[in-house]
């Protein structure tokens, strides 16, 4: 048996509370870095993403940015968003933002 069919692709959702698949949410750290999260940046589209499937584990290994394409390792969120892993997502964008700000007032000096 090929190592290639103990993985399948399926399609998720990307949502401001993670990537969602079959009711279960994951994150990675390009996904924070690029902000996919961000419910103020999503569109009235439906966002996709790929994931990779360990058939054997059944369980979601990796996921494919929808803007380049590369494979990045995911790890699993809680199956339901408690409202600290809300409060999660908030702080980072906090971060980015004033991170985002404080580059643009040294490009400014």
């Amino acid at each position: 048996m090929d190592k290639t069919d103990n993985f399948i692709l399926k399609k998720a959702v990307i949502t401001n509370k993670g990537i969602c698949y079959q009711d279960m949410y994951y994150s990675c750290p390009i996904a924070i870095k690029e902000n996919w999260f961000n419910y103020s940046l999503m569109t009235d589209e439906t966002t996709y993403t790929i994931v990779i499937i360990n058939i054997k584990e059944n369980r979601v290994i990796a996921v494919t940015s929808p803007n380049t394409g590369k494979i990045h390792e995911v790890w699993q969120l809680n199956k339901r968003i408690t409202s600290e892993d809300s409060e999660y997502f908030k702080q980072i964008n906090i971060l980015k933002e004033s991170i985002k700000q404080k580059k643009t007032l040294e490009l400014q000096e």
